[in-house]
């Protein structure tokens, strides 16, 4: 969500990641960076910051639900702001490794209060042509699913017929 309409941008970006892999990972000590070099370092430093296989984790500029647009985070940010057109997520591991990014620009299916979801966890989530405009609300009215499946979410609110078959995915991995 680069672009909020329910609340400003410095109360309301958020972007989630989902482990595809078979391992729990430790995000402490991990890198998130924009396109601009900005960065913060993940540093939770009350407990370990684990994202289990298959889970989703939302990272939002604000953990306030009644000041961010109705956002559930598991994790503050600082440091970087999403461009409203053109910008990345790029995520760094503690090794120095980049292990994904994803840039946008003006051509992804976003625009004032409407995130990005990715359908296809394992496609190519650095091209336009997998992405697409969310359609549930969540929260204060913005469209999005954070935090969940976008398909299950859709089923749950009778949007999709539940025997349509499911494919796993949502929002920046």
């Amino acid at each position: 969500m680069v672009n909020p309409a329910s609340v400003s941008d410095s109360y309301g970006e958020w972007f989630e990641l989902i482990n595809v892999s078979i391992d729990q990972i430790d995000l402490n000590g991990w890198i998130i960076k924009d396109s601009q070099d900005n960065q913060h370092i993940i540093n939770n430093s009350e407990n370990n910051l684990w994202i289990l296989p298959g889970e989703y984790l939302v990272l939002a500029k604000n953990s306030n639900i009644s000041s961010n647009g109705g956002v559930v985070s598991d994790y503050t940010y600082s440091g970087i702001s999403l461009s409203n057109s053109e910008d990345a997520v790029i995520l760094i591991n503690d090794q120095g490794a980049i292990v994904d990014q994803v840039e946008y620009n003006n051509n992804w299916p976003f625009s004032s209060g409407v995130s990005m979801e990715l359908h296809d966890e394992l496609s190519q989530n650095n091209d336009v042509i997998n992405w697409f405009a969310a359609v549930n609300i969540y929260g204060d009215g913005d469209l999005g699913t954070p935090g969940s499946n976008y398909l299950l979410d859709s089923i749950a609110l009778g949007k999709v017929d539940s025997n349509a078959g499911i494919t796993r995915g949502h929002q920046n991995k």
